[in-house]
């Protein structure tokens, strides 16, 4: 009942029911990896490249890069202080944001590293996704970045991710470097941005922490990190997905519903045998529900495996093209859940043809044939 598809009158859609189940789970599969890998990326900050606990700017402007740290090394609660220096320098002949960190207390804090290293000299940088794309090298070539003071050639030694700390910074179009690698290209005064980031003890009081940094003057109030433009929009069209794996889903389950209909009324002949040979009601309700849950798991089997392939290499491109890991999250608990769940609506959408089938009078169906 459940794979023969018959011929002429006692014919039934038995493929088109098991692709649609297929394609069905398939698709709820793969938005299931899809949203628990955006929202896994949105609450971790570090994958967006936010590697630090707070970061505040220095408001005057006339201050150079790499002058002090205002009294940062003082406050035994803060454990890691860089001062990041932001201005625009071009990457063999493409403006792009520099970002130069220079480390004053603890172990070095730098942009989250996706491939290679982080720059450890003054002759090494490391580039966005974009940046290293545009540029059309590779980690170990080397890149002429031209400063508004001077130009020099950098050795790329890494692709990174780049954090927003205030100004329009895209996540995958930058050029990293040291405080001394900066140095020679960076404009001294004026035309530059001037933030410090830094982690806070694990047992410190973080609000006093952060009053003490507020106090600090010429120094803005501490903040958190900032979810990135790129990441918002695409959180923000997450509905898209959803929605269409729903559409989906349906579509799926009236396909094996019309397929179990349609096996009943088609086949009332086989039905009517089969009860005048001795079966019981009981027994014709249960092969209905035993036809429903074939293509069911037939759509588990293979629908699942698929999506899953199918959500992580979606999510993949889709991480690669922002510039962020490629970390892909499978809710392996959602995704187990569907096999019982999928079971209890098509059991539930077998049972009026079932009940149907299994109130059929032999003689009435047998004298129609």
């Amino acid at each position: 009942m459940a794979l023969e598809p018959g011929k002429g009158r006692t014919a039934m859609p038995v493929r088109s029911a098991s692709v649609a189940a297929v394609f069905g789970l398939a698709s709820v599969t793969a938005v299931l990896v899809f949203a628990s890998s955006l929202g896994h990326l949105v609450a971790t900050p570090k994958l967006y490249g936010w590697t630090w606990d707070f970061k505040t700017l220095d408001v005057n402007v006339n201050r150079p890069c790499g002058t002090d740290d205002h009294g940062f090394g003082e406050l035994p609660q803060i454990t890691a202080v860089t001062e990041v220096c932001y201005q625009v320098v071009a990457v063999d002949g493409r403006p792009v944001p520099g970002l130069a960190f220079t480390t004053w207390a603890g172990e070095s804090i730098g942009p989250e590293v996706i491939a290679g290293r982080a720059p450890r000299n003054a002759d090494e940088v490391a580039l966005g996704s974009t940046t290293l794309q545009k540029s059309g090298k590779t980690i170990g070539d080397f890149v002429h970045v031209n400063g508004l003071a001077a130009d020099r050639d950098y050795e790329i030694v890494g692709r990174v991710v780049f954090p927003t700390l205030g100004q329009v910074q895209p996540l995958a179009d930058g050029v990293a470097m040291t405080g001394a690698g900066s140095a020679p290209i960076f404009a001294s005064e004026g035309i530059f941005s001037r933030y410090f980031v830094g982690d806070i003890a694990a047992d410190a009081d973080r609000s006093a922490v952060e009053q003490r940094i507020a106090s600090i003057e010429q120094l803005t109030d501490p903040s958190g990190p900032t979810v990135p433009a790129e990441i918002d929009r695409l959180r923000q069209i997450n509905w898209f997905p959803v929605s269409l794996a729903v559409l989906i889903g349906v579509l799926a389950l009236y396909a094996v519903a019309y397929a179990i209909i349609t096996s009943v009324r088609r086949r009332r002949g086989e039905l009517a045998i089969l009860k005048a040979l001795g079966f019981s009601r009981t027994q014709v309700r249960a092969m209905i529900a035993w036809q429903a849950t074939t293509l069911a798991t037939i759509g588990t089997i293979f629908g699942i495996p698929i999506g899953l392939v199918a959500g992580v290499q979606i999510w993949q491109r889709v991480a690669d093209s922002l510039g962020v890991a490629t970390f892909s999250r499978v809710p392996a608990l959602l995704v187990l859940a569907q096999i019982p769940i999928v079971l209890i609506l098509v059991n539930l959408i077998a049972f009026l043809p079932a009940r149907t089938a299994a109130r059929t009078r032999p003689s009435a169906a047998l004298r129609s044939e």
